[in-house]
Formats: structure tokens, C-alpha cells, sequence
């Protein structure tokens, strides 16, 4: 019981100073000893608190994201996409932010932005250039081509579509299949 009681109090001890307008500076040195030692050792920071309220928060905006670009309102789509950005850059989320950027330059793509888009695609093939096959960079490469296509860069276009449609038939995407082969024969016409 009184071992409960002292562990009590040194770990309110702090709290108690300062509500009582005491500072810890004004106390006898034995007073300060029990004051800023812990029984557990330093204070230990509510770490990942923040982070894992911003995945959250950037994970529902990307899904409010998707919902509208599916009911085709990009430019909503667009400033959902880059409040999550923002969101998973505050929770570190590397792999978050690389596919709210896609998906912005999808969204870019649809408004006719293909300059703006440009912007946002670029970089993505230039990072994910010599990493592994993943179904991320399987879409990083088609919309690139897309865009490409867009553009008149047919050549340009083929060639990511291609590498977009081995990297998906590697994957075992026919999603992804369908989407490389509709946009090669966009290319073509």
C-alpha cells in the first residue's frame, strides 16, 4: 500500500506543482530528486499518435477520391486526391503519397490537363524506373502511356503500354491486361 501511494505521487508530483503554482525550482533538493526522477525511467512520447490519425484521414479522402472519379467528377477527385497527399506525407507514407499522385495525374488526365499531369507523371516513372514489378508501377506505367497517347507521343505511348502490359501479364492482372491492350489500341488509331 504505501509503495502504491509513493508511486502515485511521484508520478502526480509534476501535475501537483504546477496546479499548485509551485515551481519544481523553488523546492528543496531532495524535493527536486523525487520530482524529476520516474519510477519507470523518462517520460515516454505518445509516438505514431499523429501519424496514424493522418493514414487515417488520408485513407478515407483517397477512397472519397475514387468514389467521385468513378462518378466522374475529377475535379472533386483532384482536391480530395491532394488533401490525402498531404495527409500521407504527414503519416511518412511514402507508397500513399506515390498513388495519390497517380491517381491526381488520372485526374489531370481527364480534365485535359495533360501538361499538369505530365508534371506529376514524370517523376513517378523516374522513381519507380528501376524498381520491382508491382501493380503500382504497373499503373504508373499505363497512365503514362495514356498520356503519351494523349499527346501524340505514340511511340512513346507504345512503349510504356507494352512494358505495362508484360509487367501486368507477369503480375497476373487482367484488369490491367484489358486496360494495357484498350489503350494500345487507342494508340494505334
Amino acid at each position: 500500500m504505501t509503495c502504491s501511494l509513493i508511486l502515485v505521487v511521484a508520478l502526480l508530483w509534476p501535475t501537483s506543482l504546477s496546479a499548485s503554482g509551485r515551481s519544481v525550482s523553488g523546492l528543496s533538493a531532495s524535493e527536486r530528486s523525487v520530482s524529476e526522477r520516474s519510477v519507470f525511467g523518462p517520460p515516454t512520447p505518445l509516438v505514431g499518435w499523429q501519424p496514424a490519425a493522418s493514414l487515417q484521414k488520408a485513407q478515407q479522402l483517397n477512397k472519397q477520391g475514387q468514389q467521385a472519379f468513378n462518378q466522374g467528377l475529377s475535379e472533386m477527385a483532384l482536391a480530395y486526391w491532394q488533401q490525402a497527399e498531404q495527409q500521407y506525407r504527414e503519416a511518412a507514407d511514402d507508397l500513399g503519397v506515390l498513388g495519390t499522385q497517380l491517381n491526381q495525374g488520372k485526374a489531370l488526365l481527364e480534365l485535359g490537363f495533360y501538361r499538369r499531369a505530365d508534371g506529376l507523371l514524370q517523376p513517378l516513372v523516374e522513381r519507380l524506373e528501376a524498381a520491382p514489378t508491382s501493380l503500382l508501377k504497373v499503373n504508373v506505367w499505363l497512365t503514362f502511356g495514356k498520356k503519351e497517347r494523349l499527346l501524340g507521343h505514340l511511340s512513346t505511348a507504345k512503349t510504356y503500354l507494352s512494358a505495362g502490359l508484360v509487367m501486368s501479364q507477369a503480375l497476373g492482372d487482367r484488369a490491367q491486361q484489358q486496360a494495357a491492350h484498350l489503350n494500345m489500341g487507342n494508340a494505334l488509331t
